[in-house]
């Protein structure tokens, strides 16, 4: 069976790569923007291009957030299949039809505290009904107390960590809008803080996308330095445009250069 996810989901990632790598914004600051403006006069814009390992990071965060998908997927489904077999059972319990597994495991526990009374404290049946599904309702409203107060410091912890997203917007360090959706399950789910962790997978891609934008200047600037004479070059190697002849010869290099010169300036049909 996961072998057969891993499949699909890759097969999925391999078409959805390529909108996250196009996707993916990188912040430029105003030393390399300096350092690229005469690069960028002269050379068209070039596209943004990721390392392996860069591809394998985004290729491995899309299969997890499948696989985690794909597991949520079949518990779900596991669980429908366990209710509707104890649905069909035709179970009851003081009178109530059981229907899911949860009202099953309610119903054991009641049905143990109801002997316990009955066999070992004296209780009557009726008094030890009343007690156990007593009990019972106590401990459901702890749980459901207990829920309520996890749920508040799940809020609080998204909450916090909203806060501070907007404020590295508002000194300009991030430029998206926070969306909780985005964040990955293993930043959620890292054991650390949710702040804590969601602060360093920033970073993280931060210092990523700064390496890579200073890869990117690195280029350039070759590109740069390239074209200087080859902007100069005809598409046929081994010859000069009629330009760039005419440029060296009315320049310093004059009748000296034309002499060291002469085959290519000959091939270049100057002297046609």
């Amino acid at each position: 069976m996961n072998e057969e996810m891993n499949e699909a989901v890759e097969a999925e990632v391999s078409e959805e790569v390529v909108e996250e790598v196009e996707a993916t914004t990188e912040p430029v600051d105003e030393e390399s923007s300096e350092q690229v403006e005469e690069v960028q006069e002269h050379t068209e814009p070039t596209e943004k291009t990721f390392t392996q390992s860069e591809l394998d990071d985004i290729i491995n965060k899309r299969l997890s957030r499948e696989r985690s998908k794909f597991e949520k997927e079949q518990t779900t489904l596991k669980q429908q299949a366990k209710d509707e077999y104890i649905a069909s059972q035709g179970y009851e319990w003081n009178g109530k039809k059981i229907t899911t597994e949860a009202e099953y495991s309610q119903a054991m526990k009641e049905q143990e505290i109801y002997n316990n009374l009955v066999n070992n404290k004296g209780f009557t049946e009726e008094q030890a009904k009343e007690l156990a599904n007593e009990r019972m309702e106590r401990e459901s409203i702890k749980k459901e107390l207990e829920a309520l107060k996890a749920k508040e410091q799940e809020t609080n912890a998204i909450v916090d960590v909203m806060n501070w997203h907007e404020e590295m917007r508002k000194k300009g360090v991030l430029t998206n809008e926070f969306d909780y959706s985005k964040i990955p399950d293993e930043v959620i789910n890292s054991g650390a803080s949710l702040k804590e962790s969601y602060m360093s997978y920033i970073l993280e891609n931060m210092k990523l996308e700064t390496q890579q934008s200073t890869l990117k200047n690195i280029d350039a600037k070759k590109e740069l330095s390239a074209g200087s004479t080859q902007d100069k070059l005809p598409a046929e190697e081994g010859t000069f445009s009629l330009e760039y002849i005419n440029k060296m010869a009315s320049g310093a290099g004059g009748t000296k250069w034309i002499k060291a010169n002469y085959d290519k300036i000959e091939k270049a049909g100057y002297f046609n």
